[in-house]
């Protein structure tokens, strides 16, 4: 929950660190499929957290735009979930070597809690 006081400062001048031309491309993707899709498919809601900043950035740019938001989350996710279906080049190098740190961590946590387990059986 956030604090009534809480102004963060809002800027919606875009920066090149944080719009590089290949994210563009994506944006412009998802706005050219946002205006053809007129699938009526069931739809179901899901919660996940992301920073409150970035939240009321994305409303207000999205209405400068006169985008529905969750729209554009929407498309967005449907872009990521085909790229990890079928990663390519650096990307594939990347989600194997996380994959690989992943079940390393998971490895290590289950031998760490089988270890303190068996000091309190003892």
């Amino acid at each position: 929950m956030h604090s009534a006081n809480f102004n963060p400062p809002f800027d919606l001048t875009p920066t090149s660190a944080y719009a590089p031309a290949t994210h563009e491309a994506v944006v412009s993707d998802i706005v050219r499929n946002m205006a053809s899709d007129k699938r009526r498919q069931p739809l179901v809601c899901i919660t996940f957290k992301q920073p409150f900043h970035d939240y009321e950035r994305l409303k207000k740019v999205c209405q400068r735009w006169h985008l529905q938001y969750t729209q554009v989350l929407r498309f967005f996710v449907t872009m990521a979930i085909a790229v990890l279906e079928s990663p390519t080049g650096e990307l594939l190098e990347q989600l194997k070597q996380h994959r690989d740190l992943e079940i390393e961590k998971d490895r290590q946590r289950k031998e760490d809690k089988d270890r303190r387990a068996s000091r309190h059986a003892a």
